[in-house]
Formats: structure tokens, sequence, C-alpha cells
């Protein structure tokens, strides 16, 4: 699986089963805000973000923060372990959300591609 993730958290592109496969999230594609399917992790009162990847992982870390000095962590990744000597990467993505100052007030939407 892979994902386009945006600085606000917002998975805007996806394809499933595999990454060659139909697009679940394609809101890359929508010219106007919340016309495309994506998986958003929308943080009231918005005021910025930061993105990295943690070191020697695939892990994205995305903080947002608002105008009340709230953040909130975004960690999102494909999972990928072992199992029978082979490496097992099912399809999907884990999204961890994690409050880290203040009072932050999330919505979580998934619109239908």
């Amino acid at each position: 699986f892979g994902a386009l993730v945006d600085r606000h958290a917002c998975v805007v592109w996806g394809c499933l089963p595999a990454f060659d496969g139909d697009p679940a999230f394609c809101a890359l594609l929508s010219p106007r805000e919340h016309e495309g399917g994506d998986f958003a992790i929308e943080l009231e009162d918005f005021t910025g973000s930061e993105q990295h990847y943690l070191a020697n992982t695939a892990i994205l870390r995305t903080v947002l923060r608002d105008r009340h000095g709230g953040e909130v962590e975004v960690l999102d990744f494909a999972p990928r372990y072992r199992q029978n000597g082979r490496f097992y990467r099912p399809p999907g993505l884990v999204r961890k959300i994690t409050p880290l100052a203040g009072a932050p007030r999330i919505r979580i939407r998934v619109p239908p591609a």
C-alpha cells in the first residue's frame, strides 16, 4: 500500500489493495476541496504544521498546531512484519493520533471516492 499524505495530515492519494490498484483516496485529482475521496484529520483552528520521516524508518510524523497552543501528532505507516520467515505486508495504513499540548480538537473525515 502506498499513500500520499499532505501537510495537513490528509491522505489525498492511495490505491488499494496495492500501489497499482484502484484509488480509494483520490482528492489529489479534485479541483475543489472535499470533492474526491480522502482521509482527513482536521484540527480546529489550524495554524500550521511540520512533517518529516522518523530517522531510518518509513514512518511519517506530522505535527498539527492550533491558534490556542494545542498540538497533535499523527504517525502514518504501512505495517510490515516477519511471519514464517518472510515479511508480511498487509494492505493498509496505520494512523496513530496523539495529543501533544493543550486541548486540541480534531475531526476525522473519510468521504467516499
